[in-house]
């Protein structure tokens, strides 16, 4: 509605300035009309002024003698008496000589009225008298005159010019009455035309409001129809981000239960886990959980908030990251993993007691990919290699140690590295300095049983007992019975051990890419960007591709157990007989 009136409105100021317009074209019509006439009467009393100012100029510069002496004239001469006679009859005097030398008695009054004198107001009969009497004589002329007196030759020009300005004055007067009644209709019409002007202005200015304010709602139903568009949107995104996030939303708030938990006893847990690392790595696992069970009763006896069933591996364990370590032929009894977690997160460089060579394997196959370096002590060119894998950042692994440490590897070991000037981190080995890539890392194993390291290694190291266990090896003992009977039941069973690892793998990214977007983004970034909202859609696609290969892996998983559990007591045996003759080694050889 607001839009028809401005319309209506405009058009009907455009009408009335269109009229207005046309009748301004007539005014500026009937100025110039004005004008022209103005000018065609001014150029005629233009043409004749000159005559007259001439006439007027000679008349300033008349003397009082030659004044007097056509006064003194007892008998002027004839010359002299028509120019005297036609000067008297215009100013309105008699014309006999003694009324003329009456006049001419005061000289200045006389010049001041030839001076003054008003031609307009002069009657028509006078100045027809004096033309037909004197002006039209052949006599009458400047020339002929000046020859009996300058006086009257001055006279003469001035009745001439007279005579002619009046006739200009007579042709200009309908003129000027003409322009008097122009100028009349003009002003009239330009009176007209202001007040015409000044309605069409206000119509006009009202127009521009009502236009402006028109743009101005205009401007605010866009706004709003943005404003509704972007909730719309904003609307639609929430309900997606609130179904996409139902499952996740479940699995977070058994995640939060349980963080809760976590945080409250993360004191006691951290301390436990630390002391784990520093002190039980070179012992049994029996000892080791005699060890654990003793620090969480005496942590709780002294107030320190500790779980209950504290483990190493659900501390400091990562279950992709173990997986991946399965993968790599680390066996999966639980002091091999804890094994695992000494060797990749104590400060020191791992020292493995290994006779059965399982760390040995489990180091290769984990650092094959990173271009890993064996080495042995005692071997040509040691420390060239060892320089050069501290360089280059590769990892080493030194093999079949006894109870000797070269010394040329303290720096390496006590981790004596240190920044130059330029900021680059370096380490001294034997007599040079040698740049220290942050890649590096360093491992030793032994296959000495029982070796005996002094205090002064022992400081310097992580020393790691990766002695089989019974559990361990009945493991190994049944993986190795089954690729001998069934090798096509173990190869599937790897492929699933792989296939799960690495979709734990994309599970674990996806939801780390989750938190992070939510915790990076806005509010307004949610709800106005798809790029959750897109992530969380593949994801949720991904996840339950996921989800559904993980269960069919984990019932085909429980059916290989079963078909392996099958030679369980093959390796069971295996087991027993291993360590029976491994503690044969104890009894003195008398026996």
């Amino acid at each position: 509605m607001a839009l028809v009136r401005v319309n209506a409105d405009k058009a009907i100021a455009n009408e009335k300035e269109r009229v207005v317009s046309a009748e301004a074209e007539i005014v500026n019509k009937k100025a110039a009309e004005a004008k022209a006439i103005s000018d065609d009467a001014e150029a005629d009393l233009n043409a004749a002024k000159p005559e007259l100012e001439q006439a007027e100029a000679a008349l300033k510069s008349l003397e009082k003698a030659a004044i007097v002496e056509i006064k003194s004239f007892p008998n002027p001469p004839k010359a002299v008496v028509m120019v005297m006679e036609a000067v008297m009859v215009l100013l309105g005097e008699k014309i006999d000589w003694k009324n003329v030398q009456s006049v001419l008695s005061d000289v200045g009054g006389f010049i001041t009225k030839l001076l003054t004198y008003d031609v307009s107001k002069t009657p028509e009969s006078v100045l027809a008298k004096v033309r037909k009497q004197w002006l039209a004589l052949p006599e009458f002329d400047p020339a002929d005159v000046g020859k009996k007196s300058l006086a009257a030759k001055t006279l003469c020009i001035w009745c001439l010019s007279v005579s002619k300005f009046q006739i200009v004055i007579k042709k200009v007067e309908p003129k000027k009455k003409k322009f008097e009644e122009v100028q009349s209709v003009l002003a009239t019409a330009q009176r007209e035309l202001a007040q015409k002007m000044a309605e069409v202005k206000k119509v006009t200015d009202a127009v521009a409001k009502l236009e402006a304010d028109c743009l101005a709602m205009q401007n605010e139903k866009e706004r709003l129809e943005a404003e509704m568009e972007k909730s719309s949107k904003r609307m639609g995104r929430a309900e997606k981000l609130v179904v996409l996030l139902v499952d996740e939303g479940v699995r977070w708030k058994e995640t939060v239960e349980n963080i809760s938990l976590e945080i409250e006893q993360l004191v006691g847990n951290v301390f436990l886990s630390c002391a784990c690392i520093s002190y039980t790595g070179a012992f049994t696992g029996v000892y080791r959980q005699r060890m654990v069970s003793k620090w969480v009763e005496q942590c709780l006896a002294k107030n320190i908030p500790t779980a209950n069933d504290f483990s190493l591996i659900k501390i400091m364990g990562d279950p992709v990251v173990i997986r991946g370590w399965n993968i790599a032929n680390l066996p999966t009894d639980q002091v091999s993993i804890e094994n695992g977690i000494l060797a990749t997160k104590a400060e020191r460089w791992a020292l493995c007691i290994d006779p059965q060579q399982q760390a040995n394997r489990w180091i290769k196959n984990m650092e094959k990919n990173n271009n890993l370096l064996l080495m042995k002590f005692g071997m040509n060119n040691f420390l060239r290699e060892m320089i050069g894998g501290v360089r280059n950042g590769r990892p080493v692994l030194v093999e079949d140690m006894e109870e000797y440490i070269d010394p040329a590897i303290d720096p390496i070991l006590l981790k004596q590295a240190f920044k130059t000037e330029g900021g680059i981190k370096q380490m001294r080995l034997g007599d040079s300095n040698v740049d220290y890539d942050d890649n590096f890392r360093f491992f030793m194993t032994t296959k000495m049983p029982n070796p005996h390291y002094l205090p002064e290694v022992c400081i310097k190291v992580t020393l790691i007992n990766f002695t089989v266990t019974f559990s361990g090896l009945e493991e190994q003992l049944l993986g190795d019975v089954v690729i001998q009977e069934k090798p096509e039941i173990e190869q599937k069973r790897d492929e699933i051990v792989v296939s799960m690892d690495t979709d734990q793998k994309t599970l674990k990214n996806i939801e780390n890419m989750i938190l992070k977007l939510l915790s990076e983004s806005t509010e307004e970034q949610i709800l106005d960007e798809d790029t959750l909202i897109t992530v969380l859609e593949n994801s949720k696609k991904t996840s339950a591709e996921i989800n559904e290969r993980i269960a069919t892996a984990l019932v085909v998983e429980e059916e290989i157990n079963n078909t392996r559990n099958q030679y369980r007591s093959v390796a069971i045996r295996g087991s027993i007989l291993y360590f029976v003759i491994a503690d044969l080694a104890g009894i003195d050889p008398m026996y």
